[in-house]
């Protein structure tokens, strides 16, 4: 209200939409908690789909709160008062470390950090609450056989996407280096002493969850280049990026590859649009 958060579009609030955004980025970070980064793009569907529709959403909103308040009053009464002290604190830690991100249009990974540890918290009493009732409806071997085995697949199923995570990553790094790497090898002395403008076309945004170039292409060249009175535009593609030049003396374009690399492009006299080799 006082209009001093100045970020937009998923990164800002939005008053009429803070109740359906609170409850459905609970329950994706709670999914993103138990299940990985794999469910984020189940989320994210789900979230499109009651995007645009409202009544839906509304329906689901008050659902999911009579689900919620009936599963945890259930819950509660199979629990002994210690047991509900820490539930409770684990509920509240996660929630509470989620405040200034539940409001928002969106989810991130990077946001469940902190949040993840009382989710942890709450995973671990009701590992030890099914355990017990386990064991006191078959004998001890079985019982200790059955929870390693969940114990195993959950934490492989989160090892391996952590594995997956890190190579994404990786990836991401080595495209950003080969970015750098090509685009001081096709340098120009003489742009350095003209203001250049220059056009990239598909630009590497993400590569699986890892971030490449969102926003920071104009920051990685402003480390290799030393004019710093450069102009950079994000283009869709090399025949749009040519429509726009008015001062070709002036102006370069470049395409991405696959693997992260760019390639300088030149229109012909003829009007054929052909790398420049």
């Amino acid at each position: 209200m006082a209009g001093s958060h100045w970020f937009s579009g998923d990164y800002s609030y939005d008053i009429l939409k803070l109740p359906y955004n609170v409850i459905g980025n609970a329950i994706g970070y709670f999914m993103l908690d138990l299940f990985g980064p794999q469910s984020l793009e189940f989320y994210i569907m789900l979230r499109n789909v009651l995007r645009e529709n409202i009544i839906f959403a509304t329906i689901g909103f008050f659902l999911s709160f009579f689900v919620i308040a009936k599963v945890g009053k259930i819950i509660l009464k199979r629990l002994s008062s210690e047991e509900k002290k820490i539930i409770i604190f684990g509920f509240l830690f996660f929630i509470i470390s989620l405040l200034p991100f539940l409001g928002l249009g969106n989810i991130s990974s990077r946001y469940s950090y902190l949040s993840s540890i009382g989710f942890v918290i709450v995973f671990v009493v009701f590992v030890k609450k099914a355990f017990s009732y386990l064991l006191s409806i078959s004998d001890k071997y079985t019982t200790f056989v059955i929870v390693i085995l969940i114990s195993m697949i959950f934490g492989s199923i989160q090892l391996f996407q952590l594995q997956n995570l890190h190579t994404d990553w990786n990836v991401a790094g080595e495209k950003t280096q080969r970015f750098l790497i090509s685009f001081e090898r096709i340098y120009k002395d003489y742009w350095v002493d003209k203001r250049m403008h220059f056009y990239f076309v598909d630009v590497p945004i993400k590569n699986g969850e890892a971030w490449v170039f969102p926003v920071g292409l104009n920051d990685a060249l402003w480390f290799v280049l030393p004019n710093k009175e450069h102009l950079l535009d994000q283009v869709g593609s090399v025949e749009e990026a040519f429509s726009r030049i008015s001062d070709p003396k002036n102006s370069s374009v470049f395409r991405f590859d696959a693997d992260g690399r760019i390639h300088e492009y030149q229109k012909r006299a003829d009007g054929s649009i052909v790398p420049i080799e």
